[in-house]
């Protein structure tokens, strides 16, 4: 009899042991280092964890053996983050939703459960608030105010659809290429596959976050190809048409495009101009570069000083943008394609139509139009090496190579008259 209770009380004692016992354990592998350790790290030694892989790796237990199973990592792009903040955001973040799914009952070993989700059924609404609030968490401003105006696109076009408050399970292709085809109408095709792009990064998080089983714009919404186009040069004469009507109609547009036609900046690098971008006194523009994290510095040509020290800069918000709608520095919360996009509008409704300009004809042409003007005076006088030579720090190129491309390109080595030369004459 003593040893039936003892098998009973044996039972009873593994019974309770075993449910003891947590059926997971979750963990972060941090390019293999402990985070204790991450400040006694040199900035090299910093960035050479960085270049490794960062993953969260976990086990469950199996309910036949009661031994925990090593399960597949779980990266999930977190390593496209360069900072450790930003990867410890995203980490925290997946384990956060890996232990609601698990506490809510999920297994890896029960087979029959194929399309398990969290309780949760996000709306489209919520799904978009969640990711746009952990994008908030893991960019910059500036990015973060691009996702949110994107978002706020969207929201707009499903609430007309009637399916902002519906399942987010109801978002599939059909949808999001009608939203993407009524962008390119109103657009352009690099605007469409901007929205295409920020779209495929917020679904990517709530596949991340188990709240959709894929990605679908990732892998079925096709990016467009866009056609390359060279601005046209404008002649003098038109030059001197658009500059005396922008005098009088649009002072601030004429502004905006002597930054593109004296400093040679493209149209995206004035748009992001603040008032702590200009430094008058030195006469130096600080500036980010289309493409570039770093700021670039160029000098700013005494012929656009003058009408700056007019414009009384340091009584505006030195945050202020130089450019926006009200034709005066101020606030601005519109995102770089957006800013783009007003100015290219505003072009065309204040040059282009106005003047009749065809598609050839953009606010690029007067960054083309005064490298060529510039080069060919250097050209007078200077061979045409030297001549690059000079231009090189002026247009901001980063290569002779590349410079020399440009020129080709927009056809600014145009030979003198070699009628004289001709051997016979037809």
């Amino acid at each position: 009899m003593n040893k039936i209770f003892e098998k009973i009380r044996n039972v009873h004692l593994n019974v309770h042991f075993l449910q003891s016992r947590k059926k997971y354990t979750i963990a972060f592998y941090t390019g293999g280092i402990k985070l204790t350790e991450w400040n006694d790290l040199s900035k090299n030694q910093q960035k050479k964890v960085l270049e490794k892989e960062w993953y969260l790796r976990w086990s469950y237990r199996d309910p036949k053996t009661h031994k925990l199973v090593r399960q597949n990592n779980i990266k999930a792009g977190v390593n496209y983050y360069k900072t450790k903040s930003e990867r410890l955001q995203v980490l925290n973040t997946f384990k956060h939703n890996l232990e609601l799914l698990l506490d809510g009952g999920y297994s890896p070993f029960n087979k029959e459960i194929e399309n398990f989700s969290i309780e949760k059924q996000y709306t489209t609404n919520e799904a978009l608030d969640f990711v746009l609030n952990l994008k908030k968490s893991t960019v910059s401003n500036r990015t973060y105010n691009d996702y949110s105006y994107e978002v706020e696109k969207f929201k707009k076009y499903l609430e007309k659809h009637l399916l902002l408050d519906s399942s987010i399970q109801n978002i599939n292709k059909k949808v999001v290429v009608s939203y993407l085809n009524n962008i390119l109408k109103e657009s352009s095709a690099r605007t469409r596959n901007n929205s295409r792009s920020n779209l495929s990064s917020l679904f990517t998080i709530m596949k991340d976050n188990f709240i959709i089983e894929s990605n679908f714009i990732k892998t079925d919404v096709s990016k467009l190809t866009t056609l390359g186009k060279i601005d046209r040069t404008i002649s003098n004469d038109l030059l001197k048409s658009i500059s005396n009507d922008l005098k009088v109609n649009d002072p601030t547009l004429l502004l905006y495009i002597k930054f593109v036609a004296y400093n040679f900046l493209r149209p995206i690098e004035v748009n992001r101009l603040i008032i702590k971008n200009i430094d008058l006194k030195e006469k130096r523009i600080y500036f980010k570069a289309k493409n570039k994290q770093n700021f670039k510095i160029k000098r700013i040509p005494d012929i656009l000083v003058n009408e700056l020290l007019a414009l009384n800069l340091d009584k505006y918000n030195p945050d202020d943008f130089l450019f926006t709608p009200s034709g005066i520095p101020g606030k601005w919360d519109r995102d770089d394609n957006g800013r783009r996009e007003y100015y290219t509008g505003k072009f065309k409704e204040s040059i282009k139509d106005k003047f009749n300009l065809g598609a050839e004809y953009g606010i690029y042409s007067f960054r083309h139009t005064y490298i060529t003007n510039l080069f060919r005076t250097y050209r007078k006088t200077m061979p045409f090496n030297t001549a690059i030579d000079a231009l090189m720090p002026i247009t901001g190129h980063t290569s002779k190579e590349g410079l020399i491309n440009y020129i080709h390109k927009i056809d600014a080595d145009i030979p003198a008259d070699w009628s004289a030369d001709l051997e016979f004459i037809l």
